[in-house]
């Protein structure tokens, strides 16, 4: 890794130099164990097994799989949104059982000056059992090795720990506000009411204030806000008002706020049916679409303007 092997082993003087390279192949292979400096090293084999470490070949493939996990949510996001679980899967992937908290366990080492030769956190120094047969006997051999890609794994591990972190926070941040923006009446009135405020000029709430609740309670509901929102981040503010505006106005007419007259029941009349062809409300302006950055006066001082002229 870098320039250099992810392994290095200790071998003894009986060994032969052909031997160095299948030692270290064999030993990043099957995996290793820590123990530490100041403990003896366990007979059974059982005890040096509750000590192995068998991550360190395939930090690549699950900083790839990270990678994939943080763009995978896009593609499904409709049907499941996957938040979290990543910290608690770094945790099992590093068989830090003794912290029930990873980054936070690591941090304190380091800040306390706790060394990796006491805390097993990353080990540099490791030991690795091989059988070798020899003259058809099975001999057992220990050697010492040094995992130099642990120098760097431990401190990718700690910067992904951190990133995930403030990304659980951010995440939890978000779906706070949102469910203080979604879920209450008042929060969905206010988000229906500005849309149509924008959408029209003449609009006063003080008289459409029962159709208005009916509105946002009823017609919209509370998965059409979802939607509404949605679409104003991904749209932009001007394509929710226009949605909003045609919303309301064929609300209007559902509920008959636009009554007609005898003259307009007679042109409305289709022959040879008892069905009305009921014409739109009027037009209006809209400030979202002509213009966006003027106030509710400045359009007024427009209008005259543009009327004195015609």
């Amino acid at each position: 890794m870098l320039g250099g092997k992810p392994i290095e082993c200790w071998l003894p003087a009986e060994y032969k130099d052909s031997w160095e390279d299948y030692t270290e192949i064999y030993c990043w292979a099957r995996n290793t164990y820590w123990v530490s400096f100041h403990a003896n090293i366990p007979v059974e084999e059982q005890n040096r097994e509750n000590h192995m470490i068998s991550y360190y070949q395939w930090t690549p493939f699950f900083l790839v799989i990270c990678a994939f996990m943080f763009y995978f949510p896009c593609l499904i996001w409709r049907l499941f949104y996957d938040r979290s679980g990543r910290i608690f899967l770094m945790n099992r992937f590093l068989q830090t059982d003794d912290y029930s908290i990873y980054g936070l366990g690591v941090l304190k080492d380091i800040l306390m000056g706790k060394p990796w030769s006491e805390s097993g956190n990353f080990p540099r120094v490791t030991y690795c059992d091989m059988d070798i047969r020899i003259l058809g006997n099975v001999q057992k051999h220990t050697v010492q090795c040094v995992l130099v890609i642990n120098i760097f794994t431990e401190k990718v591990f700690i910067l992904l720990w951190i990133w995930y972190t403030v990304l659980a926070l951010v995440s939890a941040t978000s779906l706070f506000s949102w469910a203080y923006s979604s879920f209450p009446f008042i929060q969905r009135k206010r988000f229906i009411l500005r849309r149509l405020e924008l959408a029209d000029i003449e609009f006063n709430r003080k008289n459409f204030k029962a159709e208005l609740d009916k509105f946002v309670r009823d017609y919209v509901k509370m998965d059409g806000v979802f939607v509404l929102k949605m679409l104003t981040i991904h749209s932009g503010i001007l394509v929710c008002t226009e949605v909003v505006d045609v919303m309301w106005d064929a609300f209007l007419a559902e509920i008959g706020k636009y009554p007609l007259s005898e003259d307009e029941l007679k042109k409305a009349e289709i022959p040879g049916s008892d069905l009305l062809e009921v014409p739109r409300p009027p037009p209006r302006r809209k400030i979202s679409v002509l213009v966006p950055l003027l106030c509710k006066s400045g359009i007024s001082g427009y209008r005259k303007k543009f009327s004195a002229k015609s």
